[in-house]
């Protein structure tokens, strides 16, 4: 039985859509697999599909940092599988230049309902959390190295 509810889902994947506000109202736009510069060019108050992240899940954590190619990379980390349920240590990363997904180097465990995690110098920290169906709660620290895939 959880002990909390599934209150993250929304806030966990709130980061995969783009969205503009102002004052002009427009009609909503499909980009698909549009290069990044028609994002910049679309009109306000419109939202925009991107690429769906490549597996369900929920309870996952998010961090936003720039690739050695200067472009905002929003990564994935841990969760739990929408369609079945288990705890995962998979680690994504979305390219907003390129719309697309890469799968990354897993965390060592499975991962749900980290603390927030932060980017220090570049590398991603990921504390606390739950591991086996909310029996266990981590005290362990992360460190991923984008640059390193480690």
């Amino acid at each position: 039985m959880r002990n909390r509810p599934l209150v993250n889902l929304m806030l966990g994947l709130s980061w995969l859509t783009l969205a503009s506000c102002g004052e002009e109202v427009t009609e909503p736009q499909m980009a698909g697999n549009a290069p990044a510069s028609s994002v910049q060019s679309l009109a306000r108050n419109s939202w925009i599909a991107r690429s769906h992240m490549p597996t369900n899940r929920s309870d996952l954590v998010a961090a936003t940092l720039t690739n050695a190619a200067g472009q905002s990379e929003v990564y994935g980390i841990g969760g739990i599988h929408l369609g079945y349920g288990n705890f995962m240590s998979q680690v994504t990363a979305y390219n907003v230049a390129t719309n697309t997904w890469t799968f990354r180097r897993p965390l060592p465990v499975d991962l749900a309902q980290s603390n927030s995690p932060a980017v220090i110098n570049g590398k991603i920290y990921v504390s606390g959390g739950y591991q086996l169906d909310f029996s266990s709660v981590s005290s362990s620290l992360y460190v991923y190295d984008p640059s390193r895939d480690k």
